[in-house]
């Protein structure tokens, strides 16, 4: 399976993995035109493998939550810190 890039650009900004546990990430969200830095904690999903028409085929691949998964598989947060408190509350065991 093709995992999720370590940095990679989409639209107008440019993602930067922080950490990873499993199938949970936080990349570093940055406009290409400066500014303040985003952080946003996400859980990766899976595109199955796939042939257009065309011809042109695509692996299996790890792939980053769309817009209408946010709230869900996706998580969006101005400061470092507060991604990372998130992030652990995810993927520490729970000991109840």
């Amino acid at each position: 399976m093709q995992e999720l890039a370590l940095r990679f650009t989409a639209g107008q900004f440019t993602y930067t993995q922080v950490q990873r546990v499993g199938q949970w990430a936080v990349y570093e969200q940055q406009s290409q035109h400066g500014g303040h830095s985003h952080f946003e904690v996400i859980r990766i999903g899976v595109a199955p493998a796939k042939t257009f028409p065309n011809g042109q085929t695509y692996p299996e691949r790890e792939v980053y939550p769309n817009s209408e998964q946010w709230g869900r598989n996706g998580w969006t947060f101005y400061t470092r810190i507060e991604a990372l408190a998130f992030f652990r509350a995810k993927t520490t065991p729970s000991t109840s």
